[in-house]
């Protein structure tokens, strides 16, 4: 039987489930399901309603997902820890956008430029230059796109928020 399949802490799921298919022809829900050792295992369930030998009929078909859900929450672990290593680095780390505004900003770049998060999130990395450095530094990355380099390095002065000039190493 059906009920066999699943879990006790299931079946009232189970049974509004069946309850409802009536209604919703086509749908697909996640389960946890019982093999013949016991264990619990994650499946995808899609059902759609179909007249066999004259009678009306449910085909299902099950697919078991216990090693995709295993691959994305071991995906979600390391992007958790890869997240918490950039916004606990001491070093300015920053993504910006084909027009070279910022979309991200750590917690260290905030911190050492007196910007907030919103203010930065505002600007293009090349507003923080001195001036006089500005045009040095927007030929510098303009080279290294066109030449496809992946690493380089550079050191020029930005304007803090406070006015001081601060030197910064960028590879």
């Amino acid at each position: 039987k059906i009920i066999d399949l699943h879990p006790t802490h299931e079946l009232k799921k189970l049974k509004d489930h069946l309850k409802s298919i009536e209604k919703y022809d086509g749908l697909t829900q996640e389960w946890k399901h019982i093999n013949a050792f016991g264990n619990t295992f994650d499946v995808i369930v899609k059902g759609s309603s179909i007249i066999y030998n004259n009678r009306k009929a449910r085909l299902a078909v099950v697919e078991d997902i216990t090693q995709k859900k295993k691959a994305q929450k071991d995906r979600e672990e390391q992007s958790k820890k890869y997240q918490d290593l950039i916004e606990s680095s001491s070093d300015i780390i920053y993504r910006i956008n084909n027009e070279g505004i910022f979309t991200y900003v750590n917690p260290t770049a905030i911190k050492l430029s007196g910007f907030t998060s919103e203010e930065l999130l505002s600007m293009s990395f090349t507003d923080l230059v001195t001036p006089k450095y500005k045009q040095q530094v927007i030929n510098f990355y303009k080279f290294q796109l066109e030449n496809n380099i992946e690493t380089t390095y550079t050191e020029f002065p930005i304007r803090i928020k406070d006015g001081r000039e601060i030197w910064l190493g960028q590879n």
